[in-house]
């Protein structure tokens, strides 16, 4: 008799959860990318190390931005040497076409690069602005990307937190103090 109970007990606290994340789901279903975005709790600067200050080597950022009108983007930027001694802030600017929150936990933005930022590169060429889609997953109170790939599932950057091209973890970012 104990056992039973048990079960239904722990039958109907399992069947709360899934309802409780069902409806947190439903409730950002059909959102505007900006209103997702903003939801989810990305809107503003991230980086593996808020301290590195932009400008100096090693230094990255990743911008997440809202407009009024609905629509969201992406930022990232980094600072590097490129064949000479000099410092470059390379990056690409990413509009969010769609924002579909996954759990409490994920979120899957669909979009595409719409611009290579590059000074001083020779020919950065043109974005391939094929449709793509990142998913986030929050870790305390970090963020992961844990899947960037092209929307028909090729051109893999990050499939399960590994960086496709190095075989290492993605980063886990910090949100930075607003200045």
């Amino acid at each position: 008799m104990r056992d039973s109970r048990y079960r239904a007990l722990a039958r109907a606290t399992f069947m709360a959860g899934v309802s409780s994340a069902l409806l947190t789901v439903a409730a950002y279903a059909g959102t505007n990318p900006g209103d997702g975005v903003r939801a989810f709790g990305l809107i503003g600067t991230w980086s593996r190390n808020c301290d590195i200050p932009v400008g100096t080597i090693g230094s990255s950022r990743i911008v997440y931005e809202a407009q009024k009108n609905g629509h969201a983007s992406v930022t990232t930027t980094s600072t590097v040497t490129l064949l000479s001694p000099a410092l470059v802030r390379v990056g690409t600017h990413f509009e969010i076409d769609s924002a579909t929150l996954l759990s409490d936990k994920q979120i899957k933005l669909v979009g595409k690069v719409t611009e290579i930022i590059c000074p001083g590169c020779r020919n950065p060429g043109p974005p391939d602005t094929s449709p793509r889609q990142m998913i986030i997953e929050k870790v305390g109170a970090q963020i992961h990307i844990i899947d960037n790939r092209l929307l028909d599932g090729t051109a893999i950057a990050i499939d399960a937190g590994v960086v496709r091209g190095t075989g290492q973890q993605s980063s886990f970012d910090n949100k930075c103090a607003e200045p």
